[in-house]
């Protein structure tokens, strides 16, 4: 699979997951959500399960687990609880929150734990990626700002993390040493940008071609993948 097609279908991937996430309470089938994102099932499947890394249904019932567990903990019931997403059976319901949740619903509702995350992508445009949350202390980067072209815009702006991953030819003959820091950020103008650079101490010059980016510390979800 050529670059071009791993963005198309990265960014119809999460627009299908945007379409599950907003009619989660529903009994979504594999082929209403290829439609909203013009697939044929069968297609839709195979791209599915190569994204996500895990077939349509196993992980549309994690992501339905898991909203169900968001909506007991707010709303500190579970009367219905099966039925208000979508399932007739409340046995079948129990038995998959039991699954994916570890416990049952009245167990949840007493005990009010945290809302499990869902499974880590190991993979994203063919690199293998990592997913860790950590707290950083602040820090600085110089890089080289990437704007979208006009072309890009025809994808909607993937404004996520893997966008140096889509654009590497921007901006790695550019960006030195073994490790980088990318950010999204606006220019005066208020367009927006992505920041690619690696670390620089308080004291550090920012090189030709580039900015400065200053960091405040704090938790942060990090995304990270090897150069290649």
């Amino acid at each position: 699979m050529n670059q071009r097609d791993h963005i198309i279908h990265m960014v119809r991937m999460e627009q299908a997951l945007l379409f599950m996430n907003q009619n989660i309470r529903r009994k979504l089938k594999l082929e209403d959500v290829a439609a909203q994102v013009n697939y044929k099932p069968v297609y839709f499947r195979e791209v599915f399960k190569d994204y996500f890394e895990m077939p349509y249904k196993e992980y549309y019932i994690k992501l339905k687990m898991r909203a169900a567990a968001r909506y007991i903990q707010y709303e500190r019931i579970t009367v219905n609880i099966a039925k208000k997403f979508g399932y007739s059976d409340i046995r079948t319901f129990n038995k998959a929150f039991l699954a994916e949740i570890g416990m049952t619903p009245a167990q949840f509702l007493e005990e009010d734990p945290l809302v499990p995350d869902m499974p880590d992508r190991k993979e994203l445009c063919g690199v293998p990626i990592r997913l860790e949350l950590a707290k950083l202390d602040p820090f600085s980067i110089a890089g080289k700002p990437l704007y979208h072209t006009k072309k890009e815009k025809e994808f909607d702006r993937l404004r996520d993390a893997a966008y140096a991953l889509t654009c590497r030819e921007r901006w790695q003959a550019d960006v030195q040493g073994t490790s980088y820091v990318g950010i999204w950020n606006y220019d005066e103008d208020d367009e927006l940008f992505y920041l690619i650079g690696s670390g620089i101490d308080s004291s550090g010059t920012t090189p030709d071609g580039m900015i400065r980016q200053d960091i405040a510390g704090g938790q942060y979800a990090i995304f990270s993948a090897e150069k290649t």
